[in-house]
C-alpha cells in the first residue's frame, strides 16, 4: 500500500472536499459495521480519501485501525494487515504529531503482532505525554499490564478504560477474559463477557476479536519474527 503526502503543507483534520468528506462518512459506517465485508469496504474508502485529501489525518488513523481489526480476525495474512495497519500509523503520526491515536495504534500492533512489550510501553508513554488518558490508550495500557502479569495495574486501568467509555465493548472483554478470568474471579468474568455481549449486539466497533474466535490467530501471530523486536 503506498500513499503519497504533499510536502511542506499544515496537516488538517478538517477535510477539503465535499466528495471526499461523504466518502470518509460511508468509510465510517462500513467500519462500524464489524464484518469482513464492512472493513475491507471502510478500507477502500479511506484509501480514496487519502487520494483526495492526502493530508485529513482522520483517514489514515481509521485506515490503521481498520487494519488493526482485519489482521485480528484474519481476514487477511496476519503480516499483510498488521504492517498495513502499521504503514497508516506511522502516515497518522506524521500528518497528526499532537494525536495520542497513532502511538495507540503502533502499540496495539506491537502487542498482538510484534509480541514487543518494550515497544509497546513505549508507543503509549508517547500517547500520554500528548495528553489525559483517554479510554482506547488505557484499555491497551491496560491488557499490556496483563500480558506482562501486573494483575493490579491492568485491574486499575480496565476499569479507568470501561469508566471513559462504558458503552465501548472491549473493555468489558478485556476484563472477563484477560483479567478477572486468570485471576481466578469468575463470577466477576461472567458479568464482564456478558456486558461485552450486550454491547457488541448493539453494534458498537470493537477493534478486538472476542473470546473463542482468534484462537488460530494468536497462534499465527506467535510465530517466527516476532520474538526479534525486543532483542
Amino acid at each position: 500500500m503506498q500513499i503519497a503526502v504533499e510536502t511542506d503543507t499544515t496537516p488538517r483534520g478538517s477535510i477539503k472536499s465535499p466528495e471526499a468528506l461523504e466518502i470518509y462518512l460511508r468509510g465510517l459506517q462500513a467500519f462500524d459495521g464489524n464484518s469482513q465485508q464492512g472493513c475491507e469496504a471502510a478500507v477502500a474508502d479511506f484509501q480514496k480519501v487519502l487520494a483526495l485529501d492526502p493530508l485529513f489525518a482522520p483517514a489514515a488513523i481509521n485506515l490503521a485501525q481498520a487494519y488493526v481489526l482485519i489482521g485480528s480476525q484474519g481476514w487477511l495474512p496476519t503480516n499483510i494487515a498488521f504492517e498495513r495497519s502499521r504503514e497508516a500509523a506511522q502516515l497518522a503520526e506524521k500528518l497528526d504529531p499532537k494525536s495520542q491515536t497513532p502511538h495507540i495504534l503502533l502499540a496495539m500492533i506491537h502487542m498482538q503482532y510484534d509480541w514487543a512489550w518494550a515497544g509497546a510501553e513505549q508507543e503509549l508513554h508517547q500517547a500520554f505525554a500528548l495528553g489525559p488518558h483517554e479510554a482506547l490508550g488505557t484499555l491497551v495500557a491496560s491488557r499490556l499490564a496483563a500480558a506482562l502479569g501486573k494483575w493490579d495495574d491492568a485491574k486499575q486501568l480496565g476499569l479507568e478504560a470501561i469508566e471513559l467509555d462504558p458503552l465501548a465493548p472491549d473493555g468489558y472483554v478485556s476484563m472477563g477474559a484477560l483479567v478477572y478470568l486468570p485471576t481466578g474471579h469468575l463470577v466477576e468474568a461472567e458479568e464482564s463477557l456478558r456486558r461485552d455481549t450486550d454491547c457488541t449486539a448493539f453494534g458498537v466497533r470493537s477493534l478486538f476479536p472476542r473470546p473463542g474466535l482468534d484462537a488460530a490467530g494468536e497462534e499465527r501471530r506467535g510465530s517466527g519474527r516476532v520474538q526479534e523486536r525486543d532483542r
